[in-house]
């Protein structure tokens, strides 16, 4: 798949901008978040059955932040733009 992600001023704020309170508990700059294009991701899944009803899957995501999310001083001082997700599933099937 592939995909992007729009967040409106309340998310932004939420997980990447840093009022006075945040900014002098962390030592990080100040930083309001505007809407935007958050992200753009792409990933897949990969699924094996090995028995009847048992398989295995593998699963992965690599997303990059853009724009307000990525020029935060939480991403852009201690973070990282570059956003890696990755698992692995056992199922059984009844």
């Amino acid at each position: 798949f592939v995909g992007s992600t729009w967040a409106d001023d309340d998310y932004m704020n939420s997980y990447f901008g840093i009022d006075g309170a945040d900014a002098a508990a962390s030592g990080l700059d100040q930083f309001n978040a505007d809407e935007g294009f958050k992200d753009v991701n792409f990933g897949g899944a990969v699924s094996y059955r090995f028995l009847e009803r048992w398989s295995v899957a593998f699963l992965g995501t690599y997303a990059r932040l853009l724009n307000d999310a990525k020029d935060s001083p939480i991403v852009d001082d201690v973070g990282d733009a570059n956003q890696f997700f990755g698992g692995a599933l056992i199922n059984y099937q009844f």
